[in-house]
């Protein structure tokens, strides 16, 4: 892995540890935001190139929704499919169950942030999709670097 995209993988999963610990913070009454921050430092200390790379494949297709901030639709969207997915992915770290409830979780609680706060979640999963774009960029110039 190039020096590159390996400061990418830990800046990604040092974010996302972050957001975790955010939500863990603000709502210390929700478990399951607990058991987030825990499952982070874990995929983060053990594998931190497949949080990366289970962002990408279950959360990078609502890039556009997040970059532009377009809550409504990020809202009523039904994560279902996409979430049991993910948790085959992860199942060492979440389960599909807990990876349904999280997001559901966190939907319900979004309306409890003022604006302030909201702007904080936004620039948090925006930083996020950038070091996915980041990431992507650098293993695009690799495999083209094999054909020159």
């Amino acid at each position: 892995m190039s020096s590159l995209k390996k400061e990418t993988v830990e800046l990604f999963a040092s974010q996302l540890k972050t957001f975790a610990e955010i939500l863990r913070d603000r709502f210390p009454q929700e478990p399951l935001f607990k058991r987030a921050v825990t499952a982070t430092i874990a995929m983060k200390t053990l594998c931190p190139q497949k949080c990366i790379k289970l962002f990408i494949a279950h959360s990078y297709k609502y890039r556009d929704d997040v970059m532009n901030k377009n809550e409504k639709d990020l809202l009523e969207h039904d994560y279902t499919e996409g979430l049991l997915d993910l948790a085959k992915d992860a199942s060492e770290f979440i389960t599909a169950d807990e990876s349904i409830e999280l997001i559901n979780t966190l939907k319900k609680h979004w309306f409890e942030f003022d604006e302030d706060e909201k702007e904080n979640m936004w620039k948090h999963m925006q930083v996020l999709m950038i070091l996915a774009d980041r990431y992507l960029q650098e293993k695009s110039k690799k495999k083209i670097g094999l054909f020159r």
